[in-house]
């Protein structure tokens, strides 16, 4: 796994040609919910070439995303979470897309995880994680939605 602090090439999600089976599925934006979207999007990932671990950190990813527009985005009032699932020769390209509060997680500035727990601002280390289990991420507000695109190579991590 990669160290949290390591530093990262991003690559451009519409770099990584993407010739797709499709895959999607709605849920409701409740916590209950994330486990069918963990398990759709390991499904996925794994008849799409993923290993085990690729699609694992994928699935940790999507969850945190899913849990975050649930409490946060929709604070508990309910909505939906559209989870698109594009898998390709080379990588595996998931779309979470909703109608919540608009928020780009990625202006968000990751903790420093060199202070001690006890003394750290509460918050932020689930997307931080969420940075690292994925070699590109993407967000756009686009017609009135929320849609956040992760892309996890296949067979390789794509470091600076």
């Amino acid at each position: 796994m990669t160290p949290l602090n390591r530093p990262r090439r991003i690559l451009l999600s519409r770099e990584v040609p993407i010739n797709t089976v499709e895959h999607e599925l709605s849920i409701s934006a409740d916590l209950r919910s994330i486990r069918d979207a963990c398990g759709f999007v390991r499904g996925c990932a794994r008849q799409g070439g993923l290993s085990e671990e690729g699609a694992g950190e994928l699935e940790l990813a999507v969850d945190e995303i899913c849990t975050n527009v649930v409490t946060h985005g929709y604070g508990g009032k309910g909505g939906s979470i559209n989870i698109s699932v594009d898998c390709g020769a080379d990588a595996v390209r998931v779309t979470l897309s909703d109608n919540a509060e608009p928020f780009n997680p990625l202006t968000v500035s990751p903790p420093d995880i060199r202070v001690p727990l006890s003394e750290r601002e509460v918050g932020r280390l689930g997307l931080l994680i969420t940075r690292n289990m994925v070699d590109d991420i993407v967000y756009e507000r686009v017609e009135g939605e929320n849609k956040l695109t992760m892309t996890k190579l296949i067979g390789k991590r794509q470091y600076a």
